[in-house]
């Protein structure tokens, strides 16, 4: 049995997650700070397409609060192995430090979206 040292996993990820994003959009210097919401779609999957309408929607309302990014699978496959997704959409919640709190997978109507986060500890409705 290997035991791992969770910390050097930790930084390994976070390494790996650095070198991935400018290729996905996911720039560090561009990213704004906060909490971020990342869709990991495909341009053949009717659900990612109703999901990116959700998406639209919660950007307008509260991107200024929730940073959220789409990134198509199957252009960055890397980034699907990262998360270790297995089915689409898959919509991950990162904190302002970018450490995952949740995952989920399948589409998510707006109004659960924002009850998730504020399930999460995040006042979408404060200023």
């Amino acid at each position: 049995m290997k035991i791992f040292n969770c910390r050097f996993v930790a930084i390994v990820l976070s390494v790996a997650i650095i070198a991935l994003l400018p290729a996905t959009g996911l720039a560090a210097a561009e990213a704004p700070k906060g909490p971020k919401l990342i869709e990991l779609m495909t341009t053949t999957c009717p659900a990612c397409a109703e999901m990116a309408k959700v998406l639209e929607q919660f950007t307008k309302k509260h991107g200024d609060k929730i940073a959220v990014q789409v990134v198509d699978v199957q252009k960055y496959p890397d980034v699907a192995g990262l998360y270790r997704v297995r089915y689409v959409p898959t919509l991950v919640f990162l904190d302002e430090s970018g450490k995952v709190l949740d995952k989920r997978v399948g589409y998510m109507p707006l109004d659960a979206l924002e009850k998730y986060w504020a399930e999460l500890g995040y006042d979408l409705k404060g200023k």
